[in-house]
């Protein structure tokens, strides 16, 4: 082998091992600040909620983490739930032990989002809401 061929395939290697190492490092990590602000963005204000019922399945912790609660314009109960992990993956295991923990439960109606280092569970109190919602977590998915 030539030493120009060896130079440019080491090269190369180096090169392809910079770029994926640098994407594992690109993942997306989401504050309470920032799904607060998306929210806001589409007029939902989000009001910090004291403690829910213990028996509540939204407000239990999955795989280590707490919800945040809050409630939506003059709502009683909380009725968003926001799960913040340190990483995607530490989300969905949250996510699997929510499922794995929940199987057999009948639910009331709600919506569940999964994305990036965060659950959120929004208890569907008012159906106009759902929309707007679920605009502001496809702008914090992107």
């Amino acid at each position: 082998m030539s030493s120009r061929l060896f130079t440019f395939m080491t090269t190369a290697l180096a090169l392809i091992s910079v770029i994926i190492t640098g994407c594992k490092g690109t993942e997306k990590q989401l504050t309470l600040a920032d799904i607060r602000s998306k929210f806001e963005e589409r007029h939902i204000q989000l009001t910090p909620a004291k403690a829910t019922s213990s028996n509540s399945v939204f407000a239990r912790p999955y795989n280590g983490a707490k919800p945040s609660l809050y409630t939506i314009h003059s709502e009683k109960d909380p009725s968003v739930f926001i799960y913040i992990y340190p990483s995607a993956s530490a989300a969905a295991a949250g996510f699997k032990a929510f499922e794995d923990q929940t199987a057999a439960a009948d639910f009331i109606s709600h919506k569940e989002y999964l994305f990036a280092n965060v659950i959120l569970f929004y208890i569907i109190n008012e159906p106009s809401e759902v929309e707007p919602i679920d605009l502001a977590i496809a702008a914090l998915r992107s």
